[in-house]
């Protein structure tokens, strides 16, 4: 049962916008007037939209009580964050830029399955295929939905269905439990998992804020060597929302 809860928070704390499309998760559509989207949690996937009326945001989900706070990460503050980040000119207009944007709290299980499937494809393309996915198991896909490679293959997956088929197998058989604490080596042990998913895995589902995954948008505004600081995720997407916005892919 879907229930409409009301949050005070200013746009500077909580930038939806570029929060939900900032790439670090795949699942929301913009609407007239909000946002709707699905994710994973507490096990089940949930739905959601939200709204914005000034310093409020109106939040109707089949979520829990404490999603909204959990799921956006409001209990970091984000004046602390900011302070954390080293002296440098791209990091500063990025934060200028995109003040408000947070990384999210998500489902572990959710963030490796879609930072899997994110490997050598667009963020569009990710978002297509996860809604195959959902459409074709009614719900966003769990480790039993994921055993047959050729379904997977049937919605788009590619030669990421071997993958996906590999960790599912991993999960069912107690050898990964998703739900448990993670390291970088617990995950690049998964299969076709290298450290760019197992470091966004970290990082937006296991909430290990200095985990800085590095792509090709990061290589193009990051400094190599500079120590981004305890929140360096944080550091790295704002970087990242820069640089998408550079090559006009925001």
């Amino acid at each position: 049962m879907r229930k409409t809860r009301e949050y005070r928070i200013p746009k500077e704390e909580l930038n939806l916008d570029y929060t939900l499309f900032s790439g670090q998760c795949f699942g929301w559509d913009k609407e007239k007037g909000g946002f709707s989207g699905f994710f994973r949690w507490d096990g089940k996937t949930r739905r959601a939209r939200l709204k914005r009326r000034g310093d409020l945001v109106l939040c109707e989900t089949d979520a829990g009580n404490d999603w909204f706070g959990e799921y956006f990460n409001l209990g970091i503050n984000l004046d602390e964050v900011y302070a954390s980040f080293p002296d440098d000119p791209k990091l500063a207009e990025a934060v200028e830029r995109f003040r408000g944007m947070r990384v999210l709290c998500q489902d572990p299980w959710e963030t490796l399955i879609s930072f899997t499937i994110s490997q050598n494809n667009n963020i569009k393309r990710i978002r297509l295929i996860l809604r195959r996915m959902v459409d074709a198991f009614g719900r966003f896909p769990e480790p039993e939905d994921l055993a047959s490679e050729e379904l997977l293959l049937k919605l788009g997956l590619g030669y990421r269905a071997r993958y996906l088929v590999g960790i599912s197998e991993m999960a069912l058989s107690g050898e990964f439990d998703p739900m448990e604490p993670q390291g970088l080596q617990g995950l690049v042990c998964l299969p076709g998992v290298g450290n760019k998913v197992a470091r966004c895995t970290l990082l937006y589902g296991y909430g290990v804020n200095d985990a800085f995954p590095v792509d090709r948008w990061i290589r193009k505004v990051g400094e190599p060597g500079l120590d981004y600081g305890p929140y360096a995720g944080w550091a790295q997407l704002y970087l990242y929302a820069l640089a998408r916005d550079m090559g006009g892919e925001m």
